[in-house]
């Protein structure tokens, strides 16, 4: 476990830090959009593939996966969150999620997961991540970019500065190495928005377009998230 998981707990355990109710049962364009690049990132695999969501949260990620009829694990630190998370899915009328503050200890076959890696120490828990995978399993991340402006601004006026403050390490120099080093291959690392994603909420053309411009060279480097894909190899 992180040195600082138990402040990231208190952190995530207080509502004004977690992701609204409300939006996960109507998320905006832009959000949609995100999990369904994300799900579609696990297009190939099987209806009964062990699939873990982690840093689940309150569940975006993991009721996208549900709903597209697989089952996911749904890790985060926060019980509070997973708590809310549970009730969600009952309302919702979603299943297919279970709940856990720890990774599996019998290997799956894909990691998931939305506005997590900033939050940990990369060295430490990358190599985590990877033992936790079967042979051949994958892992994918939506992100947002450290090398955006934004996200220091919305950071310093939400007063998260501290517990965000690893934002900078998701680049397209230093995730791939830190991922590399952990014995990932096929790292891909697409940039997803340019301008930031709720301001082209104006339809789903715009939406689109903004996306797509972030993964044209050079701009990728600047882009206002990142999906980022990479496999454990077969051995």
């Amino acid at each position: 476990m992180p040195a600082d998981a138990s402040a990231q707990q208190q952190h995530f355990d207080s509502e004004r830090n977690q992701y609204s109710i409300h939006a996960l049962a109507h998320p905006p364009l832009h959000t949609r959009l995100e999990e369904m690049r994300l799900v579609s990132a696990l297009g190939d695999l099987p209806s009964h593939a062990q699939i873990v969501d982690f840093g689940a949260g309150t569940g975006r990620i993991s009721l996208a996966i549900a709903g597209s009829g697989r089952s996911v694990i749904a890790v985060d630190i926060s019980r509070d969150s997973l708590n809310k998370l549970q009730s969600v899915a009952q309302q919702l009328g979603v299943k297919g999620i279970v709940t856990a503050t720890s990774l599996p200890s019998t290997p799956v076959d894909a990691i998931v997961g939305a506005d997590i890696l900033h939050h940990v120490p990369l060295a430490e828990i990358l190599p985590q991540l990877y033992a936790a995978l079967s042979p051949g399993g994958r892992i994918v991340f939506s992100e947002p970019g450290g090398f955006h402006p934004f996200w220091y601004a919305y950071q310093t006026f939400r007063r998260s500065m501290w517990i965000e403050r690893r934002t900078v390490t998701i680049n397209r120099w230093w995730l791939p190495r830190q991922l590399r080093a952990a014995g990932f291959t096929d790292v891909r690392m697409r940039g997803v928005g340019l301008l930031p994603r709720p301001l082209a909420n104006l339809n789903r053309g715009f939406c689109e377009m903004n996306d797509d411009i972030a993964s044209l060279p050079g701009l990728n480097w600047f882009a206002y998230r990142y999906l980022i894909e990479a496999r454990k190899p077969n051995r």
